[in-house]
């Protein structure tokens, strides 16, 4: 017996999870979140806070102290969402020596823009610390 198409379960990315939580936990409005995801896929506020009660070991890992960041590694990825034809682009900082995960983006683009946007944002939040990248110059 099929099922109605309206009961039909869509799953959500990782990448858009992940970003969702990280959304809320910023900017402590769940209703936000959602309208920020709106782009990529259309989520309630509920299901945004059952991923951030889920996921809240993982969060907890984001708080990190701004005094104790020496330096950033930065790099973005391209990542097809499963069921479309769509692409997007994670941008992901992470700090070795405390080894987390500061900040990270998910835009549909790899512009210079972008890559402004993600910079300002890690550097507002955590000052002006060495960048690396993957670039060899």
């Amino acid at each position: 017996m099929d099922s109605p198409k309206f009961m039909e379960r869509e799953r959500t990315s990782l990448p858009l999870v992940l970003s969702g939580t990280f959304v809320s936990l910023c900017s402590n409005s769940l209703r936000k979140a959602s309208m920020i995801l709106e782009p990529f896929v259309e989520r309630s506020h509920e299901a945004i806070r059952q991923w951030v009660q889920r996921l809240a070991p993982v969060c907890d890992r984001f708080d990190v102290d701004r005094k104790r960041v020496r330096t950033f590694f930065v790099d973005e990825t391209m990542i097809r969402i499963r069921g479309s034809q769509a692409w997007v682009w994670v941008w992901a900082a992470y700090e070795p020596a405390l080894r987390v995960f500061l900040h990270f983006r998910v835009s549909y683009n790899q512009s210079g823009l972008d890559a402004y946007l993600f910079l300002k944002e890690v550097r507002s939040r955590y000052g002006l610390k060495p960048i690396w990248t993957g670039v060899v110059v």
